[in-house]
């Protein structure tokens, strides 16, 4: 069964339209909400690959593609299954190490416990992998990621600006 949020992208190269009207077999998953206006996320649940489409009458178009680490695919999996709300330290850690979330949860209450050092040491996979995916969301997408050191946990934000703000600040 093929799911009607599913685009086929992977080996599309950008600014290589895709045909309209022609059947799309299963492999990007869209990701409404960041993006306003005809431009997409998709997301390849198979290749990691992150495409940032344009809809149109005459197609599909790939405006810019990067293919994700799968440390960095499920980081950003789980930034997004949060969205628009934070995703916890937990939560990131358990994509990231593919660990039980609960786990991960008592391995930081303890590390916290035990002072900054310990705390670093758990956090540091997390920290790299998550340098790593804010490099590609914010050079090819105006997005990225933001720590909410009060609230325990990052952010996915996007720097595009929705259509009806600007309309109506120009109004």
């Amino acid at each position: 069964m093929v799911d009607t949020e599913v685009l086929y992208l992977s080996g599309v190269f950008p600014q290589h339209n895709i045909l309209p009207g022609k059947p799309l077999p299963q492999g990007h998953k869209l990701a409404p909400g960041l993006i306003g206006g005809a431009q997409k996320l998709a997301l390849n649940v198979v290749t990691h690959y992150l495409s940032l489409i344009s809809e149109s009458e005459t197609g599909v178009c790939v405006l810019s593609a990067v293919n994700l680490s799968p440390a960095e695919f499920r980081l950003l999996r789980a930034l997004y299954s949060s969205f628009p709300e934070y995703a916890p330290y937990e939560l990131l850690l358990s994509s990231l190490l593919e660990m039980d979330i609960e786990q991960c949860r008592s391995n930081l209450l303890l590390a916290k416990e035990q002072g900054p050092e310990i705390w670093e040491y758990e956090m540091a996979p997390l920290w790299r992998s998550l340098q790593r995916l804010r490099k590609k969301l914010e050079g090819r997408f105006a997005l990225s990621i933001v720590n909410l050191r009060g609230q325990m946990g990052y952010l996915l934000i996007s720097f595009h600006v929705p259509s009806e703000q600007v309309t109506s600040k120009s109004v």
